[in-house]
């Protein structure tokens, strides 16, 4: 298990941990997930930084951060907005920035950056308008942080520093998940209302949550990823990831391993297959991992169910 990132390092102590971590005068950041689609990262910059009213790029790609410290922040000239704990930076692709100290320890802050254009969607659905204005119409906002949206980045922040072979689905859709309310909540402090979903648009997320969960079951057995499934869709991944939940009430994640831990299920009933093998087959990273999911799911080990199915009495 990493060692969690604990916001109260001295620099001489920085942690070496994710997929790349980068020590510089006065800061520290680190890389935990790493896809063509989403970049998840926590920095941390302390109260000496000589970057502390620099100029700062955002990079590409929308993003946002969630600062645990106290800071002032300032993008492309607008007016100076106050990030704590209790809110969430959403912000464009490529804009100039700079920060200024509240917190006398200095700033710690976990972030996400999507792709562009998967970005633009998820914004494009609740404000159609922005097609027309442009993508930099939407404002560098701070959005409030509500319990729910708090829970969803802690523990999928969490969950990467825990996990050292994550499930690259499960992370990317948790990720749109919380762009999406973050959006919402950020329209509704800017005065506009996210659109009401339209029949037309009920329409189209049931026909893509058709399509995938047919794709699904008829192939969970063999490897799969979140693009595979959208393109059997005909669909984008943020937009199977919002219409799958949407029409089904589940994560498309855990319709595909449910649908796996039943197939586990039967094959321990049935069969003589070792774990280790039937984990490995059906998409499991481990023997591990598959009982520690068989058990959530079941409330029993794999082990447990082989025995009783192999109980003469």
């Amino acid at each position: 298990m990493n060692e969690p990132l604990n916001p109260n390092w001295q620099e001489s102590s920085a942690p070496d941990t994710g997929l790349r971590s980068v020590n510089a005068p006065g800061r520290w950041s680190c890389l935990l997930f790493d896809s063509e689609l989403l970049q998840v990262g926590a920095m941390r910059q302390f109260p000496d930084s000589p970057m502390w009213g620099g100029g700062h790029d955002t990079g590409p790609g929308f993003s946002l951060g969630f600062p645990q410290r106290a800071m002032e922040y300032q993008r492309d000239n607008h007016d100076w907005v106050v990030g704590s704990a209790n809110g969430v930076f959403l912000n464009n692709p490529f804009s100039q920035y700079q920060r200024r100290k509240i917190d006398p320890a200095g700033e710690y802050t976990e972030w996400f950056r999507f792709d562009f254009e998967a970005g633009l969607e998820v914004i494009r659905h609740h404000d159609p308008g922005s097609a027309e204005r442009g993508p930099q119409s939407v404002r560098s906002s701070l959005a409030y942080r509500t319990g729910t949206l708090f829970k969803m980045q802690r523990r999928l922040h969490a969950s990467l520093r825990n996990d050292p072979l994550p499930d690259p689905m499960e992370i990317e859709e948790a990720a749109f998940r919380l762009l999406d309310r973050t959006v919402r909540s950020a329209l509704e402090a800017d005065g506009r209302s996210s659109i009401v979903q339209r029949a037309s648009t009920a329409r189209a997320h049931r026909a893509i949550a058709h399509d995938a969960s047919r794709f699904i079951a008829a192939n969970f057995r063999a490897p799969l990823d979140a693009a595979e499934i959208a393109r059997a869709a005909c669909t984008s991944r943020p937009s199977l990831f919002r219409a799958f939940r949407s029409c089904t009430g589940m994560t498309v994640h855990r319709f595909l391993t449910v649908l796996r831990l039943r197939e586990a299920f039967g094959q321990l009933e049935n069969t003589s297959l070792p774990i280790t093998e039937l984990a490995f087959a059906l998409g499991f990273s481990s023997h591990a991992h598959l009982s520690s999911s068989f058990q959530r799911e079941f409330g029993t080990t794999p082990m447990s169910v082989r025995g009783a199915s192999q109980d003469p009495s």
